[in-house]
């Protein structure tokens, strides 16, 4: 989990590419993610459709983007980050 954090990490703003979001929202909206080794450990990560749609808005609103855009306005509030 902490590799995983280290290349992707919410709990520290960082300015993520409409490219990127986008990549997010793909793989989320095609199924491969969660990834399925991780679904086999964790079953109840499997999303349904309507999780993944909550998921994908989640993802829009964070980062203020809407798909296909190649602008957007992250203001991301700094979090405290959790300890382990």
């Amino acid at each position: 989990m902490n590799n995983g954090r280290d290349g992707l990490n919410f709990s520290v703003p960082q300015d993520y590419s409409p490219d990127f979001i986008q990549h997010m929202i793909d793989m989320t909206a095609d199924g491969e993610m969660p990834l399925t080794k991780y679904i086999w450990l964790h079953p109840d990560a499997n999303l349904t459709d309507e999780q993944r749609a909550q998921l994908i808005a989640g993802i829009e609103a964070t980062f203020n983007y809407t798909a296909g855009s190649t602008e957007m306005d992250m203001e991301m509030e700094p979090q405290a980050t959790p300890e382990p």
